[in-house]
């Protein structure tokens, strides 16, 4: 699917984040508020990033609820051609309209997948973003007070174990 970003502000002073998107199903919005623990790392782009993340969530479920409709539609429009008469259910017209309901409903569940995807990746993302807000607190603190070498090293190597572990 392909999105246009609208709009994007960052409010420094309320931390709120809020970005507009526009695809073919329409204008969707999705908003970020920075987290009170992370106010002295606040970054732009990180909340903007996750406000579109949410509106992108928002696109793929109008999107989903336009399949679902059409399938309601083509499913309505076999019971009546099932309850109609003299109608030949083997007929090309009728598999087509078979196959079209079968493919419909294969995308409703693909699309239901890349939501679930969508969602996982922002949830990793949150917590990657806490797991590096963590870390430059700490080495923040280790700065202020410089007798804390044996901590540093510690910080270092954690961080050159968990890059090692990302790269693998």
């Amino acid at each position: 699917m392909k999105n246009y970003i609208v709009y994007s502000k960052y409010n420094p002073e309320t931390g709120l984040s809020k970005v507009w998107i526009k695809n073919k199903y329409g204008v969707f919005m999705g908003k970020s508020r920075l987290h009170p623990d992370d106010k002295e790392f606040a970054s732009e782009y990180i909340g903007c990033h996750f406000a579109e993340m949410k509106a992108t969530i928002n696109a793929y479920k109008k999107k989903k609820q336009d399949l679902q409709l059409r399938l309601k539609e083509l499913n309505y429009f076999y019971e009546i051609l099932k309850s109609t008469k003299y109608t030949n259910l083997d007929s090309i017209e009728v598999r087509k309209l078979r196959k079209r309901i079968y493919i419909l409903e294969k995308e409703i569940e693909q699309v239901e997948k890349e939501i679930e995807q969508l969602k996982a990746d922002f949830q990793y993302e949150v917590e990657a973003r806490d797991e590096g807000m963590k870390l430059l607190k700490k080495i923040k603190e280790s700065r202020k007070n410089p007798n804390y070498t044996e901590e540093k090293q510690k910080f270092i190597n954690a961080l050159k174990e968990k890059m090692k572990n990302e790269n693998d």
